[in-house]
């Protein structure tokens, strides 16, 4: 039992130090095009969030190059970066990390800011009123 009282003290140390993170003084680059990652800084290991001036923060993600996961084919497709193309304005913040703490620090930012994009229906498609909402907004126009 004294493991777990360890580990959730740490926990609770972990996220005291997370509340203090200012995502709009991080580097970031507005989404435009599905060609972000040009703009994206090489070799960086980092968590990363995409914000937006009315909705808020939408998702964290974490990836050991960040460049690399924003140029992926398969991400290209990802609900993600098609809604933040579709959405406008959605700007693409990192902050690098070491990668033996992308994990930790990915899912207590999640736990604590509860990013509207990062509930999912299981199929790895985004599930969310804000992404409808655009959704309905895009194609009426």
């Amino acid at each position: 039992m004294d493991i777990i009282n360890q580990i959730q003290a740490g926990l609770a140390q972990i996220e005291k130090a997370l509340s203090k993170l200012q995502i709009g003084a991080l580097p970031y680059v507005v989404i435009a095009d599905d060609d972000v990652c040009e703009s994206l800084p090489m070799r960086t290991a980092a968590v990363y969030f995409l914000t937006h001036p009315t909705e808020g923060l939408l998702y964290i993600g974490k990836a050991k190059n960040v460049r690399s996961r924003w140029g992926a084919p398969a991400y290209r497709q990802h609900d993600c970066l098609e809604m933040a193309i579709r959405l406008r304005d959605v700007r693409l913040s990192w902050w690098a990390l070491p990668e033996s703490l992308l994990g930790v620090v990915e899912e207590s930012l999640i736990r604590m800011r509860k990013p509207k994009w990062n509930g999912h229906n299981g199929k790895g498609h985004i599930r969310n009123e804000a992404i409808d909402r655009a959704w309905e907004e895009r194609s009426q126009r």
